[in-house]
This record gives C-alpha cells, structure tokens and sequence, in this order.
C-alpha cells in the first residue's frame, strides 16, 4: 500500500516515470538525477557539493555521475581558457541525450 500527502502548490518536481523506472540505472544514479532536476535550470554544483548533501561519500557521487553520463543523463563538455586552465561544464538531461536535440555543443 502507498499513502500519499496532499499534493502542495509549489516546491515540488515533475519527473518522468521513465526516468524513475530506468532499469539502466541503479537506485543511487536515479536519486543522484532526481536530485539534479529538481534544481533550477541555471543551477551549478560540484561533486564536492553533491556529496556534503547526501550521507554518501564523494566517491558514491562520482560513481553515480559516470553511471548518469554513460547512460546518457549528463554530458560533461571541457573548456581550454587562454591560460591553460580547463574548466567542465556538466549538463543534465531529463532523458537520456541520444533522445534530445543537442543545443549545447557550442560551450
């Protein structure tokens, strides 16, 4: 049996189902997605980050990040500055990126 609360008017996250019930993906990697959308589309984080919010280690968080970009929920895209520094842009899918149309090459 499932008992749900009253739906609230604002503070939640419409996710797919087909995101929660990807077989691809362990539990881990499906909480660690979950947990991206429902940030703002604008929204930058680190591993560093993402481990300080959860009772799992960095190492956990890397993990479910390669798992996530190897199915195809995140993309990292890696920018040379001038000084030699590189910077790594991470995207988020809501699905897996061989489904979506690519607006980001130019990052």
């Amino acid at each position: 049996m499932i008992v749900r609360s009253a739906r609230p008017r604002d503070n939640f996250t419409i996710i797919s189902n087909d995101v929660i019930n990807d077989q691809r993906l362990s539990f881990k990697a499906r909480g660690l997605l979950i947990y991206l959308l429902s940030k703002p589309d604008a929204w930058r984080t680190t591993t560093a980050h993402l481990a300080s919010v959860s009772p799992n280690g960095i190492d956990a968080v890397k993990t479910g990040m390669k798992e996530l970009e190897a199915v195809g929920y995140i993309r990292r895209v890696r920018e040379r500055h001038h000084d030699g520094t590189i910077t790594t842009h991470t995207i988020v899918y809501d699905r897996p990126m061989s489904d979506v149309v690519d607006c980001y090459d130019d990052i």
